[in-house]
């Protein structure tokens, strides 16, 4: 998903439709559960999301599998990022663990 409005990229995964999915989360979002990105849709509102299936899968091992597949990039980006942001201040990091849980980045530094 991605808020035109902001160029915001959201990934994710799923086994229902795409319609059932975006539906599953604006729900969420009017009952007060989930998580960032229900947050994010309650902020700029579900009409600045643009929903697109970029991949399929057959089984869940190759859904989760193709899911990291498009998100480690975007993770390497960010990585390398925030490496130039902090070597323009003159402070050195090693970055040595990177986790995704429930769409958070955590970036363990060395």
């Amino acid at each position: 998903m991605m808020n035109i409005e902001y160029r915001k990229l959201y990934i994710c995964s799923t086994t229902q439709n795409i319609e059932e999915r975006r539906a599953d989360h604006i729900s969420k979002l009017n009952i007060g559960t989930g998580s960032f990105f229900h947050q994010a849709i309650g902020t700029y509102g579900p009409e600045v999301f643009q929903w697109e299936i970029i991949d399929t899968a057959t089984d869940l091992n190759e859904l989760a599998l193709k899911e990291s597949m498009h998100i480690t990039p975007l993770i390497l980006a960010i990585i390398k990022t925030l490496e130039g942001v902090l070597e323009r201040k003159y402070i050195s990091i090693q970055i040595g663990v990177v986790i995704l849980v429930n769409g958070l980045l955590y970036l363990g530094l060395l």
